[in-house]
This record gives structure tokens, sequence and C-alpha cells, in this order.
């Protein structure tokens, strides 16, 4: 009975506990949130149920509706606490929405004239809907409270330092550029063409609709890619018919592997990118202005021309990143079709899927560089976002297009087996077990020459995990030459397919997109 007893009280004490972690883990107000900020969160997120705090490399809060995260917020005193009123620090709470929206202010102390800030919701209501890109200066956008000029501008100051500062560290998102004099004298010599995809605003404003930063610009203003700019309320596009790099490359080098072996690839690329990719190999020109590199003025016909001349049998954008010259690339496209010459884009697939499906009718092959499969890694290391890749990455193998993979392994930072198994699963239940994936070495380049080569057994590991997961066709790059993981096998009967040594092929055994011994068809475009 003792027994019972003593067993029913450690039953009753053991759900007590559970239930009161359980509750913590739901009620995210249940943490050490200051009672004052709780309640000026409530006040700035009426329709929110819940809240938490995190801190990194400052204090802010999430605030959640129903479990689901609404918006966030934070303290100026936090993020910009060298801007002082005229009495002062002014400690204000900032709501914001998940596009960096504002939603609400709320004063929480400040040393000016108590008079001042007494009703402050004509003067704080000013304020809600102001974005990073937007201004924020009194007399111009915001109207002063009546007598404190210093305040006021102290507070929009604050507003805005913190806005743009929790805008580019916590959801990542870029600094729009403003062209300087000497830039602005230079693009004027550029020839330019109006941007596709985007939507003209109020005040001479432009949306663009390219890629998922979606970069609101105002007339001067260049997105975050810096080739595409807001001249008058029209988007343009400085890279059209502007190479800084033409080349012909084996079609390995991209790679593609099962896209044309052993053919040439007459390879262009423009300056700019979307993304930030700390361990670019490229960055001298993906990260460079157009009217700040030598570049060649040479229009669609032009390419054709010279890829006729130099006998290769596709066009390859390649080097920097093919989507912030989609124009130019894509009216190359069309010409190349007519005169039935293959197209190829070498791309990070950071881009809206309405262009891209618009794209996919013209070009013949698409690589995507999948970075990692991790939304930190991408936010980190390659200044971007992993959901809009994985989108494209489905999108173009419902378009029916040529596909291939590449993953550049760096150590430490994305090369986590089970991580890789995962992306493996998800390759092979959204694009099939077909599709060519190639585990990249990393070797230190950029903003990342602290970091080790990544070793060759690395690159063997993840390969032997992807083909554990059923995908049939997975190599390693940036190995010696001759490496196994290099050349093709039939995922039927296993015999050599297509022997390579680095960029050379030595042997192919692949007779009319089959094998040649027991007749397997192979993925891929072959003729």
């Amino acid at each position: 009975m003792k027994f019972i007893k003593r067993g029913i009280i450690f039953f009753i004490l053991a759900g007590i506990i559970t239930a009161g972690i359980f509750f913590n883990k739901t009620n995210p107000e249940k943490s050490n949130i200051p009672p004052k900020i709780l309640k000026a969160l409530k006040e700035v997120f009426p329709d929110c149920n819940s809240f938490s705090q995190k801190k990194e490399n400052f204090r802010y809060f999430k605030a959640y509706k129903d479990k689901k995260l609404s918006g966030y917020a934070f303290l100026t005193t936090d993020l910009a606490p060298e801007i002082k009123g005229y009495g002062g620090p002014i400690e204000i709470l900032v709501g914001i929405d998940l596009k960096a929206k504002i939603k609400g202010l709320k004063i929480l102390k400040h040393r000016e004239t108590p008079e001042y800030f007494k009703n402050p919701f004509a003067f704080l209501s000013q304020f809600k809907g102001k974005t990073p890109e937007d201004e924020i200066i009194v007399g111009k956008d915001i109207n002063a409270i009546t007598g404190a000029t210093i305040s006021s501008i102290a507070v929009s100051k604050a507003v805005k330092k913190s806005l743009l500062k929790f805008a580019e560290e916590v959801l990542k998102m870029k600094k729009k550029e403003k062209i300087s004099q000497k830039s602005q004298s230079q693009v004027q010599k550029i020839p330019f063409k109006e941007a596709m995809f985007y939507e003209k605003l109020p005040k001479n404003r432009v949306k663009c609709k390219l890629c998922p930063w979606e970069c609101t610009l105002k007339p001067g203003e260049r997105g975050i890619c810096g080739v595409r700019i807001n001249q008058d309320g029209k988007l343009i596009t400085l890279s059209y018919s502007r190479p800084c790099t033409v080349h012909l490359d084996p079609i390995e080098k991209k790679p593609f592997y099962h896209f044309l072996p052993g053919t040439s690839a007459f390879s262009i690329a423009t300056a700019g990118c979307n993304l930030g990719c700390k361990f670019c190999q490229n960055w001298q020109i993906s990260q460079a202005r157009v009217e700040d590199l030598k570049s060649y003025y040479i229009p669609p016909e032009g390419i054709i021309k010279l890829a006729k001349k130099a006998k290769a049998q596709t066009i390859a954008f390649t080097y920097s990143e093919p989507v912030v010259f989609y124009e130019y690339m894509l009216d190359i496209a069309k010409l190349a079709k007519k005169e039935g010459i293959k197209t190829v884009v070498v791309s990070a697939g950071f881009i809206n899927l309405k262009p891209l499906r618009h794209l996919c009718k013209y070009v013949d092959a698409i690589k995507i560089d999948l970075k990692a499969f991790n939304e930190k890694y991408y936010e980190d290391v390659v200044e971007g976002k992993l959901a809009p890749v994985l989108n494209a990455i489905k999108t173009i193998k419902e378009e029916g297009v040529h596909l291939e993979i590449v993953y550049l392994v760096v150590p430490t930072l994305n090369d986590n087996p089970e991580e890789i198994r995962k992306m493996a699963r998800w390759l092979k239940q959204n694009v099939g077990d077909e599709i060519p994936l190639h585990f990249s070495r990393f070797y230190p380049q950029y903003k990342m020459k602290d970091y080790p080569p990544t070793p060759i057994s690395t690159v063997e590991k993840l390969r032997k995990i992807a083909i554990e997961e059923g995908l049939k066709y997975v190599y390693v790059g940036n190995v010696p030459p001759g490496h196994l993981g290099e050349s093709t096998y039939c995922p039927n009967c296993g015999k050599l397919l297509i022997k390579r040594t680095g960029y050379q092929i030595l042997e192919n055994n692949i007779i009319k997109g089959r094998c040649k011994f027991c007749g397997t068809k192979i993925y891929g475009v072959f003729k």
C-alpha cells in the first residue's frame, strides 16, 4: 500500500513538473521580459498573444499570434544608444512586421520636458508603415512636436538607425545603394535597357520583381545586385550587352556532366550578383559595379556570331550570377534557339518563379549551386535565403529543363552528414533520383581565406551518403584528376560509362542516351 501511495505521489509530481516545462515552452511570454516592455509589446501588437526575448549582438523580441511568428520589436537604446534628445537617451520600443515595416512605437523612458511626450499618439503614428528604405526626416517626412524639435529629431534618428541595423543584422536585408555623382556620370555612358519584371510605384519609385529581394528603389537608387537602377521612375539594367568576361570552356568546367559531354561552351558574364557569398571565387566581377570594370559592348546577335566562330555547341551564362543580367541572357537564348545553339545557365537559383518559368522556355540546361541545406548558412555565409532556391530547383524540374546541382562543401559549416542525408532525401522526393549531384571541394577564397581546403575524404563520404539515399549520379569535384568520383557509371549494371580525368573525356560508352552494355536509359542530353 505504501508503495502504491508513493507511486501515486511520484506520478503527480512528475505530471506537475512536465506540465510546468510544457507551459514554459508553449508560452513565450513566460520568458524574462520586463513587465514594462511586455505591456508595451501588447499595445504595439494587440492581435498577438505571446512574446519571446532573444539576445544575439543585441536584445530584441518576437511577437506570436497563435504560436506563429507575426513580428519583431527592439529598443532604440539597444541599437542606437549614441542618439540622444535634449535631456539624454530616449528609450523607444519599435514594433515591425516580418518585412520590417513599422507597426507602432512606444516611448518607455526619457528625460525630455514631460509635456512633450504626454500625448505622443499623433507624433508617433506618423512612423507607422515606414520601412528601412523610407526617409524619416523631421520637417520633411515627419511633423515635429510643437516646441520640441530637438526631441522629435532624436526620436526620428533613433528609429531610423535602429530600424536599418535590425533589418540588416537580423532580417539580413541589404541596404540600398545611392549612386555617387562619379558613378552617375559613368552610368550615363553605358547603353541601357528597360528591365523586365518590375512594378511602378507612387513618387517615381519602382519595385523589382526579378529576385526574392524585391528591392523597392527611389530615383537614383540601385538594387542589391548593383546593376538595376531606378532612372526617373523606370527600372533599367546596366548589364545589357556589357559582358566583362568572354571565354571558351569545356562544358565539364561548369560543371555539366550529363549535358553534351566533351563539348565546348562559349561562356560569358557581366558584373553583379544578388548574393554575397563569402567564399566567392569570382568576387572580382560578382561584387563589382558595371562602371568599375572593363567590359565589352556585345549585343545578343554579336554573341551568336562569336559562338559560331568559336564552333561552340553551347553558350553558357556563368562566372557571376546570370539572374542579374536576365534580359541579356534571355535575348541571347532566344536567338540561339533559332540558330540551333543550345544555352546553359550556371546560377545560385535565387530568382522569383515567374521570371524563372519564362526563362525555362528558351534555355536548355540549368545548373544550380545549392550552397547548403539550412537557412542559417544562407543567412550568415551566402547573404541569401534557402527556400527560394529549393522552389527554383523544383520549378526547373517541372518545366522539363535539364538540371544538375552542385554543392560546395565548406569544412565545419555545411558538411554535416545528417544534413546531407536530409538534402539527398529531399532531392529524391522532389526532383527524382536521376538529377546529377556534384560535391565540390572548397578552396580558401575572398573573405574565407582563414578556412582550410575541404579534405578529399569529406566529399567522398558525402558522395557515399547521397548514393546510399538512392541518388544515381553523384560526383566529386576539385579533386585530383582521375578520381573515380569524376566518372559516370550505369545505375543498373554498374559499368563505367564516361571516364573523366579533370575536364577531359577519355571514354564514352553512352550510345543514343543508353548504356552500351545493358541498354539502360541514362539521364541527360548526349547529342
